[in-house]
């Protein structure tokens, strides 16, 4: 992008030249669109540098009766956080899914990219919330030298 010596500072890019936004949710002119483009670009696999990956731990797997969970990952982003949940279809027979059965009431989205899914096929199911509070960075203890004299 070419720079002008107007009143923008020499080393700022216009604001089109900046590249993407680091969260869709607060560049969307719409709430609902700023979610569908996070819920895509979870999709994508392509969060921008806002948002963190991290796998989710296998003891907090939530437990549904026919669906078996694969692979659980967060992406926590400053507003909102996604979580994505690869299952499998353990049962002998198809399974039909519904996005009210992952509604727990925190949820702003829900996604599947399926719905109809047959014996041992997998599922994934995209979750988006209100990202939680970071919880807070342990202090580090202080250093003593223990030759100082006090």
């Amino acid at each position: 992008c070419p720079t002008s010596r107007g009143s923008r500072p020499r080393n700022r890019a216009p604001r089109a030249c900046r590249g993407p936004p680091t969260d869709p949710a607060r560049q969307a002119a719409d709430y609902v669109d700023g979610l569908l483009e996070t819920l895509q670009m979870a999709a994508r696999g392509a969060l921008p540098k806002g948002y963190r990956q991290t796998s989710i731990a296998e003891e907090r797997y939530p437990k549904w009766l026919e669906l078996k969970v694969v692979q659980g990952i967060e992406y926590r982003g400053p507003k909102y956080r996604v979580i994505v949940y690869r299952l499998v279809n353990t049962a002998g027979h198809k399974y039909t899914l519904r996005e009210q059965e992952f509604l727990t009431g925190v949820q702003k989205a829900i996604a599947l990219n399926r719905e109809v899914v047959e014996s041992g096929e997998e599922v994934v199911v995209y979750l988006l919330d209100d990202a939680p509070p970071e919880p807070p960075k342990p202090k580090p203890e202080p250093k003593v030298d223990p030759d100082a004299k006090s």
